[in-house]
C-alpha cells in the first residue's frame, strides 16, 4: 500500500522529502488492494500499478511516505476496512500492534538481516535488475532485532523465524 502511494507521488512529479506536497495530494488517492487470479494487485485511482512498485526507487518512496502521518492514517483506515469485510491475512510492521490490535491471531515472522538481504537480492535479479549489492543493515526495521522480545513489544501471539527456510 505504501508502495502504491509512493508510486502515485513519484508519477505526479513530487520529490522525496517534500512532505507538504504529499499531504496535499493524499486525499486524491483511491487505493485498493485486491486478489485476482491468486495474485495481489495494488490499484491506484483505477490503474493497476502492481508491476511498477517493486523497484528500488519505489522502495525509497514507500519508506518516505510511510513517515507522513496523513499517509499512515489514510492507509490504516483502508486496512481496517479491508479486514472488516472478510477474513484476511495482513502483513506489515504495525498490523498486530496498531491497525488490528484485537486480531484473534497474530504472528511475527522474522529472518536474519543477512537472509532478508539475500532474498531481496534474488528477487531483484529474477526481475532482471542489475544489482551490485544490498546494504543489509537497511533491512533492520525500527531497531527491533531480537525475536524473543518482539511479542512483548507488539503483543504478537507467535514469533517465527524463517531464516533457515531459505528463499520463500
Amino acid at each position: 500500500m505504501y508502495r502504491g502511494v509512493g508510486y502515485f507521488c513519484q508519477q505526479r512529479g513530487l520529490t522525496i522529502g517534500d512532505e507538504e506536497s504529499v499531504r496535499k495530494i493524499i486525499n486524491d488517492i483511491d487505493l485498493v488492494v485486491m486478489r485476482e487470479n491468486g495474485e495481489q494487485k495494488v490499484i491506484v485511482n483505477g490503474d493497476d500499478v502492481t508491476p511498477y512498485i517493486r523497484t528500488p526507487e519505489i522502495s525509497m518512496w514507500a519508506s518516505f511516505v510511510g513517515k507522513v502521518a496523513e499517509v499512515r492514517l489514510k492507509l490504516v483506515e483502508i486496512q481496517r476496512k479491508l479486514a472488516s469485510l472478510s477474513s484476511c491475512v495482513l502483513d506489515g510492521r504495525d498490523i498486530g500492534s496498531y491497525v488490528l490490535p484485537n486480531a484473534e491471531f497474530k504472528f511475527y515472522l522474522s529472518a536474519d538481516v543477512e537472509e532478508r538481504a539475500k532474498r531481496r537480492f534474488a528477487e531483484l535479479q529474477q526481475k532482471g535488475a542489475y544489482v551490485l549489492w544490498i546494504y543489509a543493515p537497511s533491512y533492520v526495521n525500527n531497531g527491533i532485532t531480537n525475536v524473543k522480545n518482539i511479542s512483548k513489544i507488539t503483543g504478537m501471539n507467535v514469533s517465527i523465524s524463517s531464516t533457515s527456510l531459505g528463499a520463500l
